[in-house]
């Protein structure tokens, strides 16, 4: 059950539709099967005792899934935030480090770390949302490697700067390559099948409340429909935390890109 294409739909219109989704699944069963239950099922029935267990079981048990699978969801996205702040500041302290090396031919490899932190901004995080890995960060990230790696014979001088820079381009690298991988992160299919059918299972069980009137059971199911699918809304939107319009921000890149000018400005 792939459900990445849903990141291609505006928010609103995700929630909206798995609601209503759910609320004509719900409101037909209740209308077909009230008739049925009236007749077979009511003259058998004492009180909503045993309703109200049954339905209080499974509804504990799939309450508690989908809470897990709701704080497994957002310490997913709240990790990945953790991800992008550190790839950001592992670029500022590279662009720190090498912006007090001696040899002027530095200067080629600072345009080159703003060069691939605009590609982020502007090409990457758009691709990324879609799930695409854009290939001008590679050829851009091969370039800077080549760069520092040259230097290397330029930097006797100053050989803790250097290593400093070679740590920090290191652990870019690293990080660059979780968020990357994160791009088609997501919970398991199985908790999704687990997900819709315990939605299915526990709704029916709500048609066998003796209500006297159709229209207070018709606004109890209503009431409990739109809860249950707001919170399955939730989770699907959140699933991936790199993707849709709730997604992680390339806000820190754009932070690392004004401290790099900022820094920039004050070399003599």
């Amino acid at each position: 059950m792939d459900l990445f294409w849903i990141y291609d739909i505006p928010t609103w219109q995700v929630g909206v539709g798995i609601t209503l989704i759910f609320l004509t699944i719900s409101f037909a069963g209740l209308v077909t099967s009230r008739p049925v239950i009236e007749k077979y099922f009511r003259p058998l029935q004492k009180d909503d005792q045993p309703v109200s267990a049954i339905f209080s079981a499974i509804g504990t048990l799939y309450g508690l899934l989908l809470a897990l699978v709701a704080v497994a969801t957002w310490q997913d996205y709240d990790e990945m935030h953790s991800v992008v702040d550190q790839e950001s500041a592992s670029l500022i302290q590279l662009y720190r480090c090498v912006s007090v090396l001696n040899d002027p031919s530095h200067e080629a490899i600072l345009d080159d770390i703003k060069t691939y932190t605009k590609d982020i901004i502007e090409v990457e995080w758009p691709d990324q949302k879609h799930g695409v890995v854009a290939p001008s960060g590679n050829a851009l990230i091969t370039a800077l490697h080549q760069k520092i790696a040259r230097y290397e014979s330029k930097a006797t001088t100053q050989p803790i700067i250097y290593t400093e820079a070679v740590t920090a381009f290191s652990a870019m690298i690293e990080l660059r390559r979780m968020r990357i991988n994160a791009s088609n992160l997501g919970i398991p299919k199985v908790f999704w099948l687990v997900i819709v059918g315990g939605a299915f299972l526990g709704i029916p069980i709500l048609f066998f409340f003796n209500f006297p009137s159709f229209r207070v059971h018709l606004l109890f199911t209503a009431g409990y429909v739109v809860y249950l699918a707001g919170n399955v809304a939730i989770i699907a939107v959140l699933d991936n935390p790199l993707r849709g319009e709730i997604s992680v921000s390339s806000d820190p890149f754009k932070t690392a890109l004004s401290v790099m000018s900022s820094i920039s400005s004050q070399q003599p």
